[in-house]
């Protein structure tokens, strides 16, 4: 391992076996205030970043500033970066393969991580945001997502996917136990397990109107919401879709709200929402 000094930009070419610990970033400008910036042609693998923090007031870059690029094979552990670990650009798409993302005990939603994972913005392609094989556990955020936030800033057709992940014991104060966002964010996860997550209001994911939520063969199994529903509930008047198929949805609750599992009502587009195969 190959510990580097405390800020690099990755423009081009691979940033390999490198350790980024014990970091506290202060100052609130954009030069110098994550420990590495990845550019579109850049690729972080096999790295650590660990017991990394804030003290600036609102400074919003994670750990790793990414506007585009791979990173594969690297674990963030303890990154208690505002706004997240990893902050996703838009400016292009961004892989993120066989990585972990552990360890967060946050309580500021000014200096701290307000998700568990990754906050991606919205771009210039459909997919905006792709990860495989990827561990997102044991998070405590006081934001209104457990692991993902993604802000499409009124667009509906961008879509974060997700396939053979992880997430499990992420804890949101805010709103949604995994999955959240702004305007109309559309999720795609395939062959996940979700499971023992929390959320103030949701215990998965958000539910809103112009936005497409697909889960296929995922396991759903004991996750808890608030004040609404143990996994989520859509009742948009405006257009959504909801396709589940070959899941199974089990033990999930809510501690005041009235949807224990999943709830579908209301949708605008009943012929692009399903449940099919599932338990």
């Amino acid at each position: 391992d190959l510990t580097l000094p405390r800020f690099v930009n990755v423009i081009a070419g691979t940033l390999d076996g490198c350790v980024f610990s014990d970091i506290v970033l202060g100052g609130a400008s954009a030069k110098g205030s994550h420990p590495v910036s990845l550019a579109a042609d850049g690729v972080i693998e096999n790295c650590r970043f660990e017991d990394i923090s804030c003290t600036a007031q609102n400074l919003t870059k994670g750990a790793v500033c990414a506007a585009g690029g791979i990173i594969r094979k690297t674990t963030f552990r303890s990154c208690n970066t505002r706004p997240a670990p990893v902050v996703a650009t838009g400016a292009s798409l961004v892989t993120v393969e066989d990585c972990s993302f552990t360890g967060i005990r946050a309580t500021s939603t000014a200096t701290e991580a307000n998700y568990g994972a990754f906050s991606c913005a919205k771009g210039p392609d459909t997919t905006e945001f792709v990860a495989r094989r990827t561990v997102v556990a044991n998070n405590t955020v006081p934001g209104s997502a457990g692991a993902v936030y993604f802000n499409t800033a009124s667009d509906s057709n961008k879509e974060a996917h997700f396939e053979d992940c992880v997430f499990t014991n992420n804890v949101a104060a805010g709103d949604y136990g995994v999955f959240g966002g702004n305007y109309r964010p559309n999720y795609v996860c395939d062959r996940c397990l979700i499971a023992d997550n929390s959320g103030a209001r949701h215990g998965v994911i958000l539910a809103l109107g112009y936005t497409t939520q697909i889960f296929r063969n995922c396991l759903i199994r004991g996750n808890t919401g608030g004040s609404v529903a143990g996994v989520a509930y859509s009742a948009a008047s405006k257009y959504c879709r909801w396709q589940l198929e070959n899941c199974t949805v089990t033990g999930n609750k809510t501690t005041s709200g009235s949807c224990p599992g999943l709830g579908i009502a209301g949708c605008g587009q009943a012929s692009d929402t399903w449940v099919k195969n599932c338990i």
